[in-house]
């Protein structure tokens, strides 16, 4: 999930680029903007960190030659002149950015009634520079972030994999596995699920996706988290969104003793470091407004580590901005009516820009840094209340176990080819794991056994799942307001919860074996 650098192509986005543009008739005149291509590193199959280094050019680039046509020197590369590109495609990777779907439906209409004839489509060839410094994966991922800022933008979820600056959707992305920018592949994950072939869920160091639904298409239009329930597949527990929406709410910004009633990044700054937070807030934060340039230097003589610093600086500044505007109105010479209308105005103002995604948006490093250390409370108890509980224990002993002729190994592909081919099918789960049995069954050529055995396997998923707490959206908020209620009623920064989750889930998971949260659908 660290190395995602595209989008996932929609075969119906192709299509309508096909049929109402490319081959319509009516439109004279044709024009797409540039496509974005960046030349990445080979490492196997995968996206590499660095390029091989070459003195053979001046790039310092193995695998990719720049010359000027009817020049002599090689290495003497000028700006502005037209220069011949070529790439080694054993070592170089042609990754499309921003482009993806004019690209497929370029080679679809050409490849069909199309005429190349003398058309020309400009491309944007790009280069990072070849430095250890400068990991490419991770400048491809922050240029697709910012060429891909458009009216068409990409969903939630696939920012939660690849928008590394953002806090809140670092947290999410690391409760299910991502792993830090730059980090080695051969720590992922799902890279070792891959290698084994089959589940093993005896270390819970994260979520497994696999129990989590997402939507293949990755348009901001399908962030519609209260319609993906329905189409959950039997093993899936909840849907990527909701997920992110309980962290976010549920979590992040559960605070109800901020100032003014707004929570924004308090509670943060609470799990951070507590007593540093009451001072600020409660003694000093006047001073702040107008000595902030001291703020930096005396976060660091309080042992708080760079990250930790930019959070409270974030803080301190959007509460500074609020003070003074405040302070503007209540000097403004207005009527009383008129100055607490617009002192309503501004706490609305506030509440929404502080709650924002945007309020939580730091340095690459920074929430690296945090994501890792002082908020990892976060992405425990995430993870710790899913797996924890009694259902999502069933469902993993399935998934690891299989059933008699139908083992492991063949439990993991049936869930990887449906999850990767039907997650967008259908709005109903259960219509997709139908497709899926058909599907598998039809690839595998099975006796008729085994292929009872399939139907036995997805039955014993489906009777797990059926109507379970986090099946339903109100339940999940349910389970988090709970959990972190009990917190707030003790330390309020996550401690308590940290300590004592596993005896408050476990009557939860009592009245969970019992039967008494599951629904009987009739």
């Amino acid at each position: 999930m660290h190395q995602l650098i595209q989008r996932n192509i929609s075969p119906d986005r192709v299509d309508e680029i096909v049929s109402n543009y490319l081959q319509n008739s009516t439109k004279a005149v044709k024009f797409f903007p540039s496509i974005t291509v960046v030349l990445v590193p080979k490492e196997g199959n995968r996206p590499g960190n660095q390029y091989g280094s070459s003195h053979e050019n001046g790039l310092n680039i193995d695998g990719v030659s720049i010359s000027h046509p009817g020049s002599d020197d090689k290495k003497r590369l000028v700006n502005n002149v037209p220069v011949t590109l070529k790439w080694d495609k054993d070592k170089i990777s042609a990754v499309v950015v921003d482009g993806q779907h004019r690209v497929a439906a370029l080679r679809k209409f050409y490849h069909g009634e199309g005429s190349e004839g003398r058309s020309s489509i400009s491309v944007s060839f790009v280069l990072f520079e070849n430095s250890a410094e400068l990991p490419v994966v991770d400048a491809t991922r922050q240029l697709f972030i910012d060429v891909n800022n458009t009216p068409k933008r990409v969903s939630e979820q696939k920012l939660i994999f690849i928008d590394d600056r953002n806090l809140l959707r670092r947290l999410t992305a690391r409760t299910l596995g991502a792993l830090a920018p730059g980090a080695d592949s051969a720590d992922d994950p799902y890279q070792a699920l891959h290698h084994r072939g089959a589940f093993e869920f005896s270390q819970h160091h994260h979520i497994s996706k696999y129990l989590v639904g997402e939507d293949g298409n990755d348009d901001e239009d399908i962030n519609v988290i209260f319609r993906t329930h329905e189409s959950l597949f039997p093993w899936e527990v909840t849907h990527i969104l909701t997920l992110h929406e309980d962290i976010i709410q549920s979590i992040i910004l559960s605070e109800r003793s901020a100032i003014d009633g707004n929570p924004s990044i308090i509670k943060i700054c609470r799990i951070i470091n507590e007593n540093l937070l009451e001072a600020l807030l409660d003694d000093a934060f006047e001073e702040w407004c107008d000595d902030k340039n001291d703020l930096p230097f005396f976060l660091k003589e309080q042992g708080l580590e760079e990250g930790e610093r930019e959070a409270f600086i974030r803080l301190i500044e959007l509460r500074s901005s609020y003070i003074e505007a405040l302070k503007e109105i209540n000097e403004s010479g207005e009527l009383v009516k008129e100055r607490e209308e617009n002192v309503r105005d501004l706490k609305a103002q506030y509440v929404t820009k502080y709650e924002s995604l945007k309020a939580f948006d730091f340095s690459v490093k920074s929430t690296t840094s945090l994501a890792g250390t002082s908020c990892e409370v976060v992405c425990n108890i995430v993870k710790d209340t899913f797996n924890g509980l009694w259902f999502v224990r069933e469902l993993q002993k399935i998934l690891e176990n299989g059933v008699e002729g139908f083992g492991p190994e063949d439990a993991y592909k049936f869930v990887v080819m449906s999850k990767e081919k039907y997650s967008s099918w259908s709005r109903s789960g259960s219509a997709k794991v139908k497709q899926a049995r058909m599907e598998y069954l039809s690839m595998n050529d099975f006796s008729e056994s085994k292929s009872l055995a399939l139907k036995y396997f997805i039955q014993r998923l489906e009777s797990v799942t059926l109507g379970n707490l986090l099946r339903s959206l109100v339940g999940q908020q349910m389970l988090f307001g709970f959990l972190i209620a009990q917190d707030r009623g003790r330390e309020g920064d996550l401690s308590y919860l940290n300590g004592h989750l596993g005896e408050l889930i476990k009557p939860i998971n009592n009245l969970g074996e019992a039967g008494f949260l599951t629904m009987i659908k009739k």
